[in-house]
């Protein structure tokens, strides 16, 4: 089980409090393979990330509830996979989203050290 939620009554009002116990071992990996890759956020390119069980929910009922977190936030678990997946990219290459990232941030270009179409005939 990865989330814990215990109930508790407290000035005639029931308060749920919610733990994650996975999140920590996952967040100190993360910190072990950023050691060995620096990783640095980029504009426009995703970074692979690894992201704790129910993280993802977390963030978003958090920019639910609290004012001082970006709106964007609620996009996180949105139905469309295209606002779910922008909203991961931007919070991947935030600096909230330090902590998630794991590996370096991968381009789709290359280079050619001698490109095979511009030969001379």
């Amino acid at each position: 089980m990865s989330v814990q939620d215990t109930l508790r009554a407290a000035h005639g009002k029931f308060i749920r409090e919610r733990r994650y116990p996975q999140r920590d071992s996952v967040l100190k990996q993360n910190a072990e393979l950023q050691k060995a890759d620096a990783v640095k956020p980029t504009e426009g390119l995703r970074a692979f990330a690894n992201f704790p069980p129910h993280e993802l929910e977390r963030l978003a009922e958090k920019g639910r509830t609290d004012r001082d977190t970006p709106s964007w936030y609620t996009d996180l678990t949105s139905p469309d996979p295209h606002y779910r997946s922008r909203a991961i990219q931007r919070l991947v290459n935030s600096s909230e989203g330090r902590e998630y990232r794991v590996g370096s941030t991968s381009r789709k270009s290359f280079y050619f050290k001698n490109n095979p179409l511009a030969r001379d005939k």
